[in-house]
């Protein structure tokens, strides 16, 4: 429209220089537009691409956390010798030593019975089989040393009294003499009473009632 309102204003004679005219003034104006489109997608480019940036999340390398050396040494207790023996010294242990002591016949004594048919002494003892050392061993192997005499170091004689009858049994077991406590007393006449049979005294070649009395000593070795 502008080419056609100049041509009719300026005439046929100048159309030619006006169409050159107006030939270079579109391409600069083509150009000028040219060169705006281009700087506005530049602006605009610009902040998409920080958006952009901005939003993808980074990516970053981990830290390694390296733990501290440790510079600190352990340094062992010097053992100077003055508590080894209050730590490792143990209590002693307590044995119980048994003896059994007998006392031998008096051939002066007089054999005769009481009024109950009982001999303090008799022509041929009692005897337990085995002899006397079998009877020191049965009540070695039989007797328990109480715990509370044990603990309170608890020693002394328990004279321990019986009658062996016309079989051999072992009858009317108790305990004579001043007691020694403890349970001593209570153990001596216990393992007396458990004996088995022994070979009964003898009176003129027949078996008779003898009593006896064994005294029998308790001792703590450590």
């Amino acid at each position: 429209m502008l080419l056609a309102f100049c041509l009719k204003r300026t005439g046929h004679s100048s159309s030619k220089n006006l169409i050159m005219l107006s030939t270079n003034g579109m391409k600069g104006f083509i150009g000028l537009i040219g060169f705006a489109v281009l700087a506005a997608c530049n602006s605009n480019s610009s902040p998409d691409t920080i958006a952009d940036t901005a939003s993808t999340p980074a990516y970053s390398t981990p830290d390694v956390v390296t733990a501290p050396a440790d510079t600190t040494k352990t340094i062992a207790p010097v053992d100077t010798g003055s508590n080894t023996t209050a730590a490792t010294k143990t209590p002693a242990v307590k044995k119980r030593k048994i003896v059994v002591e007998f006392k031998p016949v008096s051939k002066s004594q007089k054999i005769e019975a009481d009024k109950s048919g009982i001999y303090a002494y008799s022509e041929v003892s009692p005897a337990f089989p085995g002899g006397q050392s079998a009877v020191e061993d049965y009540i070695n192997n039989h007797i328990e040393y109480p715990q509370p005499a044990l603990d309170n170091n608890t020693e002394g004689r328990a004279s321990v009294s019986f009658i062996i009858d016309e079989d051999g049994k072992v009858t009317d077991v108790h305990p004579v003499g001043k007691p020694i406590g403890e349970g001593l007393d209570e153990e001596a006449v216990r393992v007396v009473s458990s004996m088995p049979k022994w070979t009964p005294g003898t009176v003129k070649g027949r078996p008779v009632k003898t009593r006896m009395t064994l005294p029998i000593v308790f001792q703590i070795e450590q």
